[in-house]
């Protein structure tokens, strides 16, 4: 197969796309975690336990809290900063049997299937999630017979 698609952005999907990158690369479990530190913390507070151990605790709380606060605000700011500073919110997409190829206005990128790790899949958009990053797809220029493809491609990896 050899199929192009140009796509088109919105800041209303760039939002979302990286908010949903965002709490898919922390996970479940580190918001499980976080909240179970937050309870554990506000209980020994509560109970009134003086020690070094509720400080730790807290600390603990604060830091996770911050380092993920900050991580989705530096995220969204990069991406937001970059769709901004396009002239055309555009891109084209082509598939072939051996990869991915990618032109917008300010790169042109050649990927192999064996890079993309997984397809996050979402009504608006996939995410292509490729060596710790990822690329925004739109569905909404995808035929069927595209995203077939798109999901056989990054099945058959052993």
């Amino acid at each position: 197969m050899d199929k192009a698609v140009t796509v088109e952005y919105t800041e209303e999907l760039v939002r979302s796309s990286v908010f949903r990158y965002w709490a898919n690369l922390l996970g479940l479990r580190s918001f499980f975690v976080l909240m179970i530190i937050g309870i554990f913390s506000a209980f020994l507070f509560i109970t009134g336990v003086d020690s070094w151990f509720i400080g730790f605790i807290s600390a603990c709380f604060v830091i996770l809290t911050g380092i993920y606060i900050f991580s989705f605000f530096r995220l969204m700011s990069i991406s937001l900063d970059k769709f901004r500073r396009l002239k055309d919110s555009t891109a084209t997409f082509r598939f072939t049997d051996e990869t991915i190829f990618i032109e917008a206005e300010m790169a042109k990128m050649e990927i192999s299937w064996q890079l993309v790790e997984k397809i996050l899949q979402y009504p608006e958009f996939w995410l292509i999630i490729v060596s710790g990053s990822y690329m925004t797809l739109p569905t909404k220029s995808l035929d069927d017979e595209l995203k077939n493809f798109i999901l056989k491609k990054t099945s058959l990896k052993p």
